[in-house]
């Protein structure tokens, strides 16, 4: 018998103690005992000294970490949980961090959110790196559901002044992400202005990975200005520095944003090669946000080229793996493609329930669209009470 068992045995012989049948243990594989009266459990922690109750924190979470399954997502959040306690806030973070970034690759983003805000509570003030990617990973969750308020809020509060050093470097990637996550109120000039510093930054660093990122993102802002000659050399000079980086996840998306400029400029050969590209990328990466992207453009393809029932199934591919990974904006905006195509093809009962479920899921922010347009543009300039109204 193990020695924390004989231990126990005595408290469990006098009815204090039970034991919990294995298929109840908390711990997969261990022998697990509990109070037989719950309040029992806060009567005795609360008699626990604080520096052994620490200790004993600490214990245990070293213990967890060297389980076999140690470095899994609820492993790791139950860890962070223990090391809080243990008053070791820097180690707490980093385990909900990673469990956080779990969460987020599998799409579970209430999940992801509440452990990021849980990695920031165990920060000090005093590491400021460390907080700054924790609201930047913060924001983007916030982003792929659709409340961009709290995104852009996350985004603003990663911003430090821009000094020096490493906090330079981060306030370059605070004017790149900016940009992008401006509110369709503001102006497109202003958000132009804000790529163009935070590019100007990027280069005096010799930070090629920030140069491409914000080329590609200037590229974006000209496109949604109808400047598409230069949006393509911009994002075309991205695409070149990220292929020679060899960022794969970066070089889809680049690939993405050419196939929406050449789709503009009616060329949808040259934009159905950008886009065959960057899904077999995307498959690869296991990138399902970016195949919604990807299925979407050639949807767009196929409904500008006739093709109206190819557009509908890539178009209704799309909206199963948005509503999978909880994808809020794609899904508004599928729904929308998904109802002007059932329009044209005379289907007015479904045109009008994919409308209607189009409004029942708008993001509930002001600034719902800015998502969507940057990854594409409706299919037809019309809106959804007008297209229903059209004969």
């Amino acid at each position: 018998m193990p020695r924390s068992a004989r231990r126990c045995r005595p408290w469990w012989q006098r009815g204090l103690l039970v034991e919990s049948p294995e298929r109840h243990s908390q711990i997969a594989g261990e022998r697990e005992f509990r109070f037989a009266a719950p309040p029992w459990w806060d009567v005795v922690y609360e008699g626990i000294d604080d520096e052994r109750r620490r200790r004993y924190h600490r214990l245990i979470a070293q213990w967890l970490e060297l389980r076999p399954h140690g470095r899994g997502e609820e492993e790791q959040e139950d860890i962070a949980r223990h090391l809080e306690r243990a008053g070791d806030g820097e180690a707490a973070a980093l385990r909900y961090r990673r469990a956080g970034d779990a969460a987020r690759s599998r799409y579970f983003n209430d999940k992801a959110i509440r452990l990021f805000v849980a990695a920031l509570g165990c920060l000090g003030k005093h590491d400021l790196a460390s907080r700054i990617h924790l609201w930047h990973d913060l924001g983007s969750v916030f982003q792929l559901k659709g409340d961009f308020d709290s995104a852009l809020g996350a985004f603003e509060t990663d911003a430090p002044p821009v000094v020096g050093g490493g906090v330079a470097h981060q306030g370059r990637r605070r004017l790149q992400q900016d940009g992008p996550h401006l509110s369709p109120e503001v102006e497109l000039t202003l958000a132009l202005e804000y790529l163009e510093r935070g590019h100007e930054l990027f280069d005096q660093a010799a930070d090629t990975r920030g140069v491409a990122g914000s080329l590609d993102d200037i590229g974006q802002v000209l496109w949604m200005m109808s400047r598409y000659d230069e949006a393509l050399d911009r994002s075309a000079e991205a695409l070149e520095m990220r292929r020679q980086i060899g960022d794969k996840r970066a070089v889809a998306a680049s690939l993405m944003h050419i196939g929406n400029i050449e789709r503009h400029r009616g060329l949808f050969d040259e934009a159905h090669a950008c886009y065959a590209e960057a899904g077999e990328l995307r498959t690869a990466l296991a990138d399902s946000a970016g195949t919604v992207e990807v299925h979407n453009g050639l949807g767009m393809l196929a409904f500008h080229r006739g093709d109206l029932d190819g557009a509908k199934r890539y178009w209704t591919d799309a909206l199963q793996l948005a509503e999978q990974i909880g994808a809020a904006p794609l899904e508004a905006l599928l729904l929308n493609h998904l109802g002007e195509v059932a329009h044209a093809l005379g289907q007015r009962g479904e045109a009008r329930n994919r409308f209607e479920a189009r409004a029942r899921s708008r993001p509930s922010s002001t600034t719902d669209g800015c998502c969507a347009r940057r990854s594409t543009t409706s299919a037809c300039s019309s809106s959804p009470r007008a297209a229903l109204t059209r004969r």
